[in-house]
């Protein structure tokens, strides 16, 4: 209902009170409140009432057909780099870190032209603010954030399944999907418990797919096996939603292995170039695929800092970026309000035309996608 049509019908309801109450006073109640009451159920009141709720009908059948053109072609992959620095991310090499460090940037390629063509969060420089929602600052807590849109009770690496619906089960669930449309694909295992609250729910590849996967020293098979799985599956299978997760990058800053990490980075920026360019090649189904990518968790600073994240509180800062139909080309962004993990999932149903899962505390990135709702064609 419309601003004005709504301070009418107040101003009418206040006529009659006032008429009731003059009415009471004089003790002549019956003929003032008549006027009153012809006046607020005149003829030109009553087809003001009806020709607004054949415009908020038409609203809604609007809605209704938007979310299912949303639910019909949306597409999303949302892609997480495990333990990548805002430092790095944003800047080049740290040379507080590493004297002898290129201050090149490390992701020359994403800053070059993904970047412009979709939106960045979480620059400290512009006061473009993205954390984490939960208070542990380690890798598990954080994924069962973002698959639930809410801080869950997870605080260490060792958590066992979740407990509520996550959004790959949502999806597939609203959608009425097959299981190979919604995919997850990770290089640590534990990922899976973060995916889905009842195994098998979706299609999950997390950890090892060979005993003979080439692994870090906890079983954790390396990002070049992992993406190129991801990257078949994404091609020959089209799902409507995907999660990538990749590991290399905190397993080198673990182990203080600063120019291995950045060659990580460099390698993430090549293979971020390639699935943007991969999409471009898939014809409609790339034209309707919005892409996320973040992280984590941030690290600490300095030389022996920056190996850390655990209980550090720096590693609150993340970073976000989305391109696709409907996100606003405009770069890193300054003067936004501030955003979380918990708030992925509420923007990623939002593209797919979902409302905000039930008991998710996050909010719609509105530089991602505008929600649909019923809210639109008022009250």
């Amino acid at each position: 209902m419309g601003r004005m049509m709504k301070l009418r019908l107040m101003l009418a309801a206040c006529l009659v009170a006032s008429a009731v109450g003059q009415a009471i006073a004089q003790g002549d109640m019956s003929a003032q409140m008549k006027d009153a009451i012809v006046s607020f159920d005149s003829p030109a009141v009553k087809a003001r009432g009806r020709k607004l709720q054949a415009a908020k009908d038409a609203c809604l059948k609007k809605v209704a057909r938007a979310l299912r053109a949303r639910q019909a072609k949306t597409n999303v992959i949302l892609l997480t780099l495990d333990g990548v620095r805002y430092q790095e991310f944003f800047a080049s090499a740290d040379v507080s870190v590493d004297p002898n460090a290129s201050a090149v940037k490390a992701l020359p390629l994403f800053w070059s032209w993904m970047a412009p063509n979709g939106v960045v969060l979480g620059d400290p420089k512009q006061g473009s603010v993205m954390t984490i929602s939960n208070t542990a600052y380690i890798s598990l807590p954080a994924y069962f954030s973002i698959m639930a849109g809410s801080t869950q009770p997870c605080w260490t690496n060792d958590c066992k399944r979740t407990a509520v619906e996550t959004l790959p089960e949502r999806i597939k669930r609203e959608l009425g999907l097959k299981t190979e449309a919604v995919a997850v694909i990770a290089s640590w295992d534990k990922i899976a418990d973060a995916a889905e609250h009842v195994a098998g729910a979706v299609h999950v590849k997390a950890g090892k797919w060979k005993a003979s996967d080439r692994a870090w020293h906890d079983g954790t098979p390396y990002d070049d096996l992992t993406f190129p799985r991801a990257m078949d599956y994404l091609m020959r299978n089209k799902p409507r939603f995907m999660f990538i997760s990749l590991n290399d990058s905190d397993a080198w800053a673990h182990e203080g292995k600063y120019p291995q990490y950045l060659a990580s980075l460099r390698q993430y920026d090549k293979w971020m170039s390639m699935l943007l360019g991969t999409l471009s090649s898939l014809g409609e189904y790339g034209k309707n695929t919005t892409l996320i990518i973040t992280t984590d968790h941030g690290r600490g600073s300095g030389p022996e800092g920056w190996k850390h994240h655990t209980d550090v509180k720096e590693a609150k800062d993340v970073w976000f970026y989305a391109a696709g139909p409907g996100v606003k080309r405009r770069g890193s962004v300054a003067g936004v309000q501030a955003y979380e993990h918990a708030d992925i999932r509420p923007t990623v149903e939002a593209l797919f035309g979902l409302v905000p899962c039930e008991g998710c505390t996050g909010k719609v990135i509105s530089e991602v996608v505008s929600p649909v709702t019923l809210d639109a064609c008022g009250s």
